[in-house]
């Protein structure tokens, strides 16, 4: 694993936050050391956002997960006192449901998104106006909430937006019928063509919206750490990227751990061939701005395709486990 710099110093002021606290609430200084806790805690929670996008880690989320906590424990007051500020900080880290990908995908319980947001602000909002914790409770825990609020929000148009417009669709491609040939060119220049592994080997397509985009670089990443279950049945693992080549983030598989082959679809015409390139006008350009819908296509080295990923059930392509029964009936 790439050592993550900015997580674990994050890690490191949650610790110190969270000592903070601790020391304050059981010997009862003459100074009052919260503050200083609950400003590490902060900066806790930018540290770790500032590599989110780039690794979209396990690790970040503990690192998100930790200084939320302990930025609410600095803040309230001591037990019988209802913690609101921390119930606050942990509802908003909720809306990262969506991370967990063993129970949820992207279109999952998508109404708690909101309810969350609404959850977390009402409680911080109460918690303030009821024990008067002054400006520090209501200045303090804004960034975070606010942060939760737009993300949130952001992928509810999206999600909501995109589950619309393909209810009722049919995929361009279906299972059992010829997938569409292709050529795109690879981050080296050599040009990738679906025709080169007719009787060769079969081919995984994983679309991603870009190299920025969290949920693809988890995506990414458990595909990988199943990369043998593909290598037993002699498949090649194939990203498809809206970027432009030399735009990319180059260091993006190296950040990941990975060892999959991108190739570039610039100008969308393989992802408007396989179905998956959502017109700007479902959500708006703001929150749709030209990008495909990440999805995943199993096909057989007969050209055939075995499997895609359900167009109504957004986020399942981050489950490799989904393939695995049709990959053990591949020759």
């Amino acid at each position: 694993m790439a050592f993550h710099r900015n997580t674990t110093i994050s890690v490191v002021l949650s610790a110190a936050s969270l000592g903070l606290s601790a020391y304050v609430y059981f010997t009862a200084p003459a100074f009052d050391f919260r503050l200083i806790a609950s400003i590490a805690s902060l900066l806790a929670f930018g540290a770790t956002m500032s590599e989110f996008e780039k690794y979209a880690s396990k690790y970040q989320l503990l690192g998100i997960f930790l200084s939320m906590l302990t930025l609410g424990i600095s803040l309230d007051h001591r037990l019988p006192a209802i913690p609101f500020i921390t119930i606050a900080m942990l509802l908003a880290y909720g809306s990262f449901k969506k991370y967990f990908r063993k129970w949820f995908s992207e279109s999952d319980f998508l109404w708690l998104d909101p309810v969350l947001v609404i959850a977390s602000i009402a409680c911080y909002a109460y918690g303030n106006i009821h024990y008067g914790c002054g400006w520090k409770g209501w200045a303090l825990p804004a960034l975070p909430l606010i942060v939760n609020a737009v993300f949130a929000t952001k992928d509810f148009i999206f999600t909501s937006g995109s589950l619309k417009y393909m209810k009722g669709k049919k995929q361009n491609v279906e299972v059992g019928k010829n997938a569409p040939n292709f050529s795109l060119p690879d981050k080296d220049g050599n040009t990738i063509s679906l025709i080169d592994y007719k009787d060769k080997q079969h081919v995984l397509l994983i679309f991603i919206r870009n190299d920025w985009c969290p949920s693809c670089r988890i995506k990414l990443r458990t595909y990988e750490q199943h990369r043998h279950k593909f290598n037993e049945k002699n498949v090649q693992l194939l990203t498809v990227s809206p970027s432009v080549k030399d735009a990319v983030d180059k260091d993006m598989t190296t950040n990941l751990g990975i060892n999959i082959n991108v190739i570039y679809d610039e100008k969308q015409e393989v992802a408007k061939s396989f179905g998956v390139q959502l017109p700007t006008d479902v959500v708006g350009e703001k929150y749709n701005p030209r990008l495909p819908l990440p999805a995943s296509f199993l096909i057989d080295k007969n050209g055939i395709v075995r499997y895609t990923s359900k167009p109504d059930r957004i986020g399942e392509f981050l489950d490799p486990t989904t393939i695995f029964p049709v990959l053990e009936k591949l020759n």
